[in-house]
């Protein structure tokens, strides 16, 4: 009698090893990433007009664009003014990375309330300024829905 394999648990599976923070750092961080990557790869050039928004700055996807000039991507493609990304549960750094990369006009304040309290990432926001914040929280916004 053959014995079927176990199925392994995947990232999202919370097992007594994992902390209870595991998926919120990993596996939702890497599903983000995963739809920024396909994005960036199959769908910009099929509607390359469509404003598309990624939440939490799209997982993280934005840090690997170094990785992948290193693969030998052409990362100016991923400077795209169609794509913009949200910062929630993120700080002062990553937003910084970000502002560095993209522009302070391709990031949207957003927040995980009541999920996860808003109030460390409204405060990295207001650090930069009322003028890095008036973008982040209005014209952002406007500008991705209209």
């Amino acid at each position: 009698m053959r014995r079927r394999p176990q199925a392994r648990p995947s990232s999202c599976t919370r097992t007594p090893a994992r902390a209870a923070w595991w998926d919120w750092v990993t596996g939702y961080p890497a599903r983000m990433q995963e739809a920024y990557l396909a994005w960036l790869t199959f769908g910009r050039e099929r509607w390359p007009s469509l404003r598309v928004l990624f939440a939490m700055l799209a997982g993280g996807g934005p840090f690997q664009l170094e990785r992948l000039a290193r693969r030998g991507v052409d990362v100016r493609s991923a400077l795209d003014p169609n794509t913009y990304f949200e910062v929630s549960t993120y700080g002062r750094r990553a937003i910084e990375l970000c502002v560095q990369t993209f522009g302070v006009g391709q990031l949207a304040y957003g927040s995980d309330t009541p999920v996860v309290d808003s109030g460390a990432t409204l405060d990295a926001v207001r650090g930069f300024g009322d003028a890095v914040t008036h973008v982040l929280q209005s014209d952002t916004p406007a500008r991705v829905l209209t």
